[in-house]
């Protein structure tokens, strides 16, 4: 009662039962889901806020060479943090897409995993540029895309373990 089960109907016309997925096993994803979608906003909100800061002030280029950024124009300074939250908004869509159907989680498991992991390694490094940021100036915006980068970072990591985890074995495929 507690699993979501699914019917394939084989070459033959016979009933093959597919992968069953608990609900707890969805409901936890979806859950980091969430947490994944807040770190992104949140994200998403510190780096325009700060982007909109550093574009309007006059004296940027004293402050990017003091947070580590030498030789940088000043608009395309969050460029790579701005990569990384659309790169997110992409991997997230696309688990919440496969989460529920089975099938799609089961072919393409691997690569889901892959580039979540991926995505874990961009946003724990964006987070760590938007801590260094924080130290130089203290901006409540960079403290807000450093606490974003770090929630998708952690529901990366998260999603990872719960992708890369099989709870279930895979459907029998009759190949005669």
């Amino acid at each position: 009662m507690g699993n979501v089960s699914r019917a394939e109907e084989g070459k033959d016309g016979r009933q093959k039962t597919g992968r069953t997925i608990s609900v707890a096993y969805r409901l936890i994803i979806f859950w980091w889901l969430f947490v994944a979608f807040a770190g992104f906003a949140i994200a998403l909100a510190g780096v325009a806020a700060l982007q909109h800061k550093v574009n309007r002030d006059h004296n940027t280029h004293s402050w990017s060479v003091r947070a580590n950024y030498p030789d940088v124009v000043p608009h395309r300074v969050f460029s790579f943090d701005w990569y990384v939250v659309f790169l997110q908004l992409v991997l997230f869509v696309m688990v919440t897409i496969a989460a529920p159907t089975s099938t799609v989680i089961q072919r393409a498991r691997v690569a889901l995993v892959g580039l979540l992991a991926a995505g874990a390694v961009l946003n724990s490094i964006s987070a760590d540029r938007m801590y260094n940021v924080r130290a130089f100036r203290n901006f409540s915006s960079s403290t807000a895309a450093f606490v974003g980068f770090l929630l998708s970072a952690l529901a990366d990591y998260c999603l990872v373990y719960m992708l890369g985890i099989d709870p279930s074995p895979p459907p029998d495929h009759d190949h005669s």
